[in-house]
């Protein structure tokens, strides 16, 4: 939906989404995204989700929310891509669909440096942690690190995907306190609570910027 007075020039913005697992933050992710659409005045659209696993449960997050799906497999006839060609076939389904910036949610795959330059700037990931600690660890690891580490506060963190592996400038971030009687399961559906709201956090910050 578009506001009355938004400019006839300015283009639709296409949004894809990338993930490999549960994808438990797409719904309110993508009602998030409508309520922005609304708000800012832009006409925000997310014709695909992409995903590396065909039993991924975001798959079936698409298909609850009238999203079409595509499957990038990187094993195929028994041949398995490499990083660069798994990517060019990516990059592939982003142009069939015009996509203009891509969210990665829970992607399990690290992008080729090829594929972060021509996406410079176009891609957000979100990341368990306050940025730039525990960069490079993912899910039940990083929140099992807080606790390790004894420290007080944990969160999460929107950041621009670049060829170092969590390394990009960061969007957003949500903090959550660390109590202690935590566990990293307790821990991480805390931290899971502020990802929706960092998410759309960076992506206002991001169409404010580009609009």
């Amino acid at each position: 939906m578009l506001k009355k007075n938004m400019p006839n020039n300015l283009k639709n913005i296409r949004f894809a989404i990338l993930g490999s697992t549960n994808g438990s933050i797409v719904p309110d992710l993508v009602s998030g995204i409508k309520e922005l659409e609304i708000d800012l005045g832009i006409n925000l659209e997310i014709p695909v989700l992409i995903s590396n696993k065909s039993n991924a449960g975001i798959l079936e997050k698409a298909k609850l929310l009238n999203i079409k799906s595509e499957i990038c497999l990187a094993n195929k006839l028994n041949n398995k891509l490499n990083r660069n060609q798994y990517d060019k076939n990516l990059d592939l389904i982003l142009s069939d669909y015009k996509i203009d910036y891509i969210l990665l949610v829970g992607f399990m795959r690290i992008l080729s440096a090829s594929f972060c330059e021509k996406w410079e700037n176009k891609i957000l990931n979100i990341h368990p942690s306050l940025l730039p600690k525990y960069q490079g660890l993912m899910d039940l690891s990083v929140h099992q690190a807080v606790l390790d580490n004894k420290d007080k506060q944990t969160g999460c963190s929107v950041h621009f995907v670049t060829s170092d592996v969590d390394a990009g400038p960061v969007v957003s971030q949500k903090k959550v306190l660390v109590s202690p009687d935590d566990n990293a399961d307790e821990l991480k559906k805390r931290v899971q609570g502020q990802e929706v709201d960092c998410y759309l956090d960076a992506i206002k910050i991001l169409l404010n910027k580009i609009c």
